[in-house]
């Protein structure tokens, strides 16, 4: 029988919190991906290499944890891009190959529709953008 291993997933790190939840994890064996914001990580880079080190995983969470629907689409490019960056640079600056890139939407938020575009039909706009996100990710790895 093949065993599973699921991850934990927290979202909005580093937090002030962060070391002492690498410490627990670590101790428990529970491995985690943590979604990291890039403007927290550009304040805090020492605890993300430190949880790199540990053996966790960084995902991206945007750059400043936008609502992804009120940006026009290259400022969400942006926002994914910069902090895809950020976490590029911290595993170099850990010394560790980065195993895998993930992203995670602020909020659930996927960018489907934008305030302004509520009463244009779906399919010209919400879909669209959507499609556009998933493309631009799978591009990003």
């Amino acid at each position: 029988m093949t065993s599973k291993v699921a991850y934990l997933t927290i979202d909005d790190a580093p937090s002030l919190t962060m070391n002492e939840k690498v410490d627990y994890l670590s101790r428990k064996g529970i491995p985690a991906v943590w979604f990291c914001q890039g403007a927290l990580l550009e304040q805090q880079p020492g605890m993300a290499i430190r949880a790199i080190r540990n053996g966790f995983i960084l995902g991206n969470h945007a750059y400043n944890h936008p609502y992804f629907s009120d940006l026009e689409i290259d400022e969400c490019f942006a926002q994914i891009r910069r902090t895809d960056e950020i976490i590029e640079a911290l595993y170099e600056r850990a010394g560790v190959q980065r195993p895998m890139k993930s992203f995670r939407f602020p909020y659930g938020d996927k960018g489907g529709l934008r305030y302004s575009e509520v009463f244009k039909p779906y399919s010209e706009t919400g879909r669209e953008r959507k499609q556009a996100l998933q493309t631009y990710l799978q591009r990003l790895g």
